[in-house]
């Protein structure tokens, strides 16, 4: 409806969002409890919004936001992941989706603390719940 301006801003907004509500966990001092809580809450918040009649977006934005300030190497190397397999595979949410799928595995064999785990790993299966449809157009493609 928008085209590619309207989707930049908006994946922006989503952005900034998900940034906005972990850097506010840190700036509050509620410790890596804290932030690791805002990071799925905010993914929550961005998929299923009161607001909307719990109907919203699929999540990512605001976790690439929320991974910015979390976990900037985590975010750095689901980006690579993405960017070599689309590259390869040349189909965006394969790419994407599996990027994410990786990074508890990624964090794991960074030796993350379990807070980090924990919080990494909800907020994956989160939006890989509400990815389900395209999961399920992906598998049923192969």
């Amino acid at each position: 409806m928008l085209g590619p301006a309207g989707f930049v801003a908006t994946l922006v907004g989503d952005i900034a969002k998900g940034a906005v509500a972990v850097l506010l966990a840190k700036l509050l001092g509620l410790g890596e409890v804290g932030v690791w809580a805002a990071v799925p809450a905010v993914v929550v918040g961005h998929i299923w919004p009161i607001t909307l009649g719990f109907r919203g977006g699929k999540g990512v934005g605001p976790g690439i936001g929320a991974l910015l300030i979390a976990a900037p190497m985590l975010l750095a190397i689901a980006v690579t992941v993405f960017g070599v397999l689309f590259l390869v595979a040349r189909r965006y949410q394969l790419s994407g989706l599996t990027s994410i799928l990786v990074l508890p595995a990624v964090a794991f064999a960074l030796d993350t603390e379990s807070v980090a785990m924990l919080g990494l790993s909800a907020t994956v299966i989160i939006v890989l719940v509400a990815h389900r449809e395209d999961i399920q157009g992906l598998v049923g493609r192969s």
